[in-house]
Formats: structure tokens, sequence, C-alpha cells
């Protein structure tokens, strides 16, 4: 498989398993694809929430620290596989995938979660996180709505 595709809508993970059972190799790979995309969210939410953290401190930092981890693993069971490849070495499966997910979907979500806790989202809102996630928010919805576009 060649690199990763980088896009400004999307994250990209990428994985590797082997196993004597083609099912096992298939599941590795998907795990370590996944992974690699939670660790991606993981720097994407950091990256865009940092002033924001430097504004709240304990409970609230903490409150929001878990409504980021509950996102990151929820938001894995909507990556879809890109691309597989299956290699036969040495009487073992090689298997390669390449996972992807809109961050969009990840940042809606994410929004979603903060809103159950309505002073810390009030917040929130007030920060340039909020609007650079509006953002991301908006051009996610906007290529769901073209694509469903394009089905009719």
């Amino acid at each position: 498989m060649a690199q990763k595709p980088s896009s400004e809508n999307a994250l990209y993970g990428a994985g590797t398993g082997s196993a004597s059972s083609l099912q096992t190799a298939i599941e590795k790979s998907k795990m370590r694809a996944q992974g690699d995309i939670a660790s991606s969210i993981e720097a994407q939410f950091n990256s865009m929430t940092r002033d924001f953290r430097e504004d709240v401190s304990g409970e609230e930092l903490s409150q929001f620290t878990q409504a980021q981890e509950q996102i990151v693993s929820q938001v894995l069971r909507g990556v879809q596989s890109e691309d597989q490849r299956v290699l036969k070495e040495d009487g073992e499966y090689r298997v390669y995938t390449l996972m992807q997910m809109p961050i969009g979907q990840a940042a809606e979500q994410f929004l979603s979660r903060l809103q159950t806790d309505e002073e810390m989202y009030t917040r929130f809102r007030s920060s340039e996180a909020f609007e650079e996630m509006r953002k991301r928010v908006e051009e996610y919805e906007e290529s769901q709505n073209a694509g469903a576009g394009e089905q009719n």
C-alpha cells in the first residue's frame, strides 16, 4: 500500500496485521488502523481546544477530557474501510488496511456531547476552538448533503 492520503476533510489510518487465519489478520490490521485514527483525532482535538483547556481547571478540565476520550471511542465506530490488501507470506496472511473518517463527524459528536454539560458548553462556545469545530461540522454536513444530492 502507498502512503496514507491526507485531506482537510478526513483522517486516515493505516494498519497491518499478520496471522495464520485470514480473519484474525484482517481484525488486527483494522484495529491498528483505528488506533492510528484515534491518535490523529486526539491530536486534532488537542490542537483545536488548547486555548480552551487553559481557561478551565479542576473538575471542568476533568469533565472536558473525559468527554473527549468518550467521543474518540464512539467516533471510531463510524470509521470506514477505504482500501485493503491481502498477501500470503510464508504460510501466513498479511493484511494492509486503510481506513477513513470524516473530521466533521468527530467534531459534530464532540459538540453534541459537550451540550449535555450546559455550563461547560457555554464557556466552550465563547472560545475560538468552538468556531473552528463549528466550521468543520458545517463542511461535513455540506459534503454529506452534496453526496445525497448526487445519489438522487
